[in-house]
Formats: structure tokens, C-alpha cells, sequence
């Protein structure tokens, strides 16, 4: 498909680009944790492409220093949240709004954090009818590092945050 694409068309041809990187790392059953870095990296290829539908509408921050990108997190745990802010918060806007992704590490912990400035929702983390991604997150976490483990959702009109925190005594387990 990439050498179907003519050379002018970049967008379409980052784009094939893009999407092969996000379908080879959905189709890894083997892996159960991953470091952040190659999360984050999916994340960026699935934002390159929101980019490319939305234009100047997608606001886009990434805030993940470097220090932290080893860490193994469980392993499709960020870019479904990216996933929902882009398109329950930004995409619905005729202005569209900002997506942020942050993690730092606080009290030995890693904290990672997705937030939108869309219109918020009404759904509480864990409720039933929070949605799917939220759901499969939640669940995914859970299954990781037992019930203590949730995600932490505060919404309102100015937009929504979406966190969850990997304990620091959970950090070195893959």
C-alpha cells in the first residue's frame, strides 16, 4: 500500500506507516507488560494520524521524560485513553481542543495521565457505562496488579483526566 501511495501524498504515505506500527503491536499476544517507550510510541503513531484528520482542531502535548521510558507497564494501557480523549473530548468540538499525556514519577510511584479539554462525561471510573476502553483499562490494570489498581477520572466542563499509578514495589515485575 506505501509504494501505491505517490511520493507527494506524505500525509497518506505516514500514514499507512503509522497504522502497520499500531496494528503490529496490537497483534502481540505474547507480551503482557512493555516498557513505557513503546507505548508511548503507539501512542505517538495513532496522534500522527488523528493530526493528520483534525489539523490545527488537535492540540497535542506529550510530557514523558526520558528517565521514565524503561518502566514496563501493562501493554495497551495508554493509547486506549489517548484513543478516548481524542474522540470523545476533542473530536466532537467544531474547535476542537488539546490532548495531554504526562507521567512522572511521584512518592516511588509512576503516575501516568491523560487529559482533554473537551466537554467532559458524566461516567465515574469503574461505573458501568464508563465506556470500553475505560472498561478494558480498568480491567487490564486490575488484572496486573490486583483490585488496588483503578483509574482515577475526574471530569467536568472545562475537560476530563483519565490517571492511573503503577506502585513502586509493582514497578520491576514484567
Amino acid at each position: 500500500l506505501y509504494g501505491i501511495i505517490p511520493r507527494e501524498a506524505r500525509g497518506a504515505r505516514e500514514t499507512v506507516l503509522n497504522l502497520g506500527d499500531i496494528f503490529r503491536y496490537f497483534l502481540r499476544p505474547d507480551k503482557r507488560f512493555l516498557p513505557l517507550g513503546e507505548e508511548m510510541r503507539i501512542v505517538r503513531a495513532y496522534l500522527a494520524i488523528e493530526q493528520l484528520r483534525l489539523g490545527d482542531r488537535l492540540r497535542i502535548d506529550v510530557d514523558v521524560p526520558g528517565g521514565l521510558l524503561e518502566h514496563p507497564i501493562p501493554a495497551l494501557s495508554v493509547q486506549p485513553l489517548v484513543e478516548n480523549a481524542v474522540k470523545h473530548g476533542v473530536a466532537p468540538k467544531p474547535e476542537g481542543g488539546a490532548v495531554r499525556v504526562s507521567a512522572f514519577a511521584e512518592a516511588g510511584s509512576l503516575v501516568i495521565e491523560v487529559a482533554d479539554s473537551g466537554a467532559g462525561f458524566a461516567a465515574e471510573s469503574g461505573a458501568a457505562g464508563a465506556g470500553v476502553g475505560l472498561d478494558n483499562v480498568t480491567r487490564r490494570l486490575r488484572l496486573c496488579y490486583g483490585e488496588e489498581a483503578a483509574l482515577r477520572v475526574t471530569s467536568g466542563p472545562a475537560g476530563s483526566t483519565v490517571s492511573f499509578r503503577i506502585p513502586a514495589a509493582r514497578l520491576a515485575v514484567t
